[in-house]
């Protein structure tokens, strides 16, 4: 049965381009932040928590993903990924969803071309091998 949902899994991704991938990854934090906010302000310590750490995975996910080795930009994007993750932890979850937010914008902003050098063949794939699965 593992199989199957790994198989459907990766059906889907195979539909999407590597930055639809990234905002989809940026939409759930941005789920669970809010969760986590709307859990903390109706006094539920645990469900917050749940929210809180939910995110922070995404996050190391978004993170795992950055080439800071190669590309400059991916050291800045790097440290504000760590910034939000400080604010989970202070449980400042309205500043963790405004940063978040500001990120994903900018990535959307530049959606139309990323999805054009992949086509091309300039931006690899996505889907190369199934260790995609470990992202989130």
């Amino acid at each position: 049965m593992a199989y199957q949902s790994d198989q459907v899994l990766d059906n889907m991704i195979k539909g999407l381009s590597r930055i639809d991938m990234l905002l989809v990854l940026y939409d759930r934090t941005i789920a669970s932040l809010e969760a986590a906010k709307s859990a903390k302000e109706a006094s539920d310590a645990k469900m917050q928590q749940q929210y809180g750490y939910e995110a922070n995975k995404l996050i190391m996910g978004i993170h795992s993903g950055l080439d800071t080795d190669k590309y400059p930009m991916a050291v800045d994007v790097a440290r504000l990924l760590h910034f939000i993750m400080t604010r989970i932890e202070q449980q400042n979850f309205s500043d963790a969803i405004k940063f978040t937010k500001q990120l994903r914008e900018s990535y959307a902003q530049i959606r139309d071309q990323a999805v054009q050098l992949e086509s091309k063949g300039e931006i690899p794939p996505i889907i190369q091998s199934s260790g995609v699965n470990t992202i989130a």
